[in-house]
């Protein structure tokens, strides 16, 4: 819903709706699996940093590389709470 209010138009909107998509996915598989809850800073960190400068860069005229730092740079807050967030809750007994 914020891509809506961003003013990068549909392609921001449906890739970021994407590129979400996939990091839950991601999540929701490697939970799953039964991998350590630890892992799930992967996702979360990679793929929209990765994804969204595909149009990013496009749109905006910068370079990928360094829309991908940017990105990787703001999730890293977001991708540790969130292992944070899911380790705590598997030690209290939370299933999947």
């Amino acid at each position: 819903m914020a891509n809506s209010f961003g003013g990068l138009g549909l392609i921001d909107v449906v890739g970021g709706f994407c590129a979400s998509f996939l990091a839950t996915g991601s999540i929701y598989l490697i939970r799953k699996i039964k991998l350590s809850s630890w892992f799930i800073v992967l996702p979360i960190l990679l793929v929209p940093s990765l994804v969204v400068p595909i149009w990013l860069s496009a749109l905006l005229k910068l370079p990928y590389v360094a829309l991908v730092i940017n990105l990787i740079l703001g999730q890293l807050v977001p991708a540790i709470l969130g292992a944070v967030l899911v380790h705590e809750l598997a030690k209290r007994g939370y299933k999947d």
